[in-house]
């Protein structure tokens, strides 16, 4: 339930369920997103980037793994 406020200067109480809205991505997804990217593609030279990409590699396998569990 969103505060009284809110409800006054959003237009999201006018959505019925099933609309269509625009989220925005909050600046620590887009850092997130650009780190994890520059370490994927090799563009990052960072001191802390073997530990980063160990870490993300871990993420990506658990991930995959359950997928392919799913499947």
């Amino acid at each position: 339930m969103m505060i009284a406020y809110t409800q006054t200067h959003v237009v999201m109480p006018t959505k019925k369920v099933g609309d269509l809205v625009n989220i925005e991505v909050d600046m620590l997804g887009k850092y997130v997103e650009k780190v994890t990217t520059s370490i994927l593609e090799g563009t990052d030279s960072g001191s802390e980037n073997d530990g980063r990409q160990s870490y993300i590699e871990k993420v990506v396998r658990r991930v995959l793994e359950k997928k392919a569990l799913q499947q």
